[in-house]
């Protein structure tokens, strides 16, 4: 696993080293991310991916939430045009970059457009935490992926904030097989797999 300054405290190493051995496995080629923030998690798909994959991260720009001359406008921004392309010129990846609502028609139908209308093999759904965010982001994307494929949730633990958690147990028990990493002992974070 790479360890990077960026999003160290929002993922529990033990529990990302799980799914990212599900990814691993998968040999994914179409990927999505929804709520990519500074690319930590981003930075592991592209280098786990196969040579020549299709990645599409999805997310709001943080200058929305906290005005633009906060710190973190600055390193978001500059991991988009410095650092993120970097990573994909590496992997002989095919990056691309939704600075908008996943929720938005128009962001669906250009995420369809960068596929070209074909299956995905791996989505990884970070982004709005509210119940009806995240499910809105479950229906509108977690069709896209294939067969044998993977949608995975983060902050699916019950003391975690946002509503992941009851839409996690909603869902999970409708999919044949799923699993959850669940390594804080104070059940926040947390990582929900559906194999599709």
């Amino acid at each position: 696993m790479i360890i990077a300054e960026n999003e160290l405290n929002s993922q529990n190493f033990k529990e990302f080293e799980e799914l990212l051995a599900e990814y691993k496995e998968l040999n994914a080629s179409k990927v999505i991310e929804i709520g990519s923030l500074y690319g930590w998690t981003l930075q592991h798909f592209i280098h786990y991916s196969q040579e020549g994959s299709t990645i599409l991260a999805i997310d709001l720009p943080v200058r929305n939430f906290v005005g633009p001359q906060d710190w973190r406008v600055e390193k978001q921004e500059s991991n988009y045009k410095n650092v993120w392309p970097v990573w994909a010129k590496a992997n002989k990846t095919k990056l691309y970059l939704i600075p908008d609502s996943s929720q938005k028609q128009s962001t669906l139908d250009k995420t369809k457009d960068i596929f070209k209308g074909e299956e995905i093999d791996f989505l990884f759904i970070d982004g709005d935490h509210t119940y009806h965010g995240v499910k809105k982001d479950y229906e509108m994307y977690g069709p896209l992926v294939r067969k044998g494929g993977i949608i995975a949730f983060h902050d699916i633990g019950k003391n975690e904030e946002g509503g992941v958690f009851h839409l996690w147990n909603e869902i999970k028990t409708k999919h044949t097989r799923y699993k959850e990493c669940l390594h804080e002992a104070n059940h926040e974070k947390g990582i929900g797999i559906i194999y599709v």
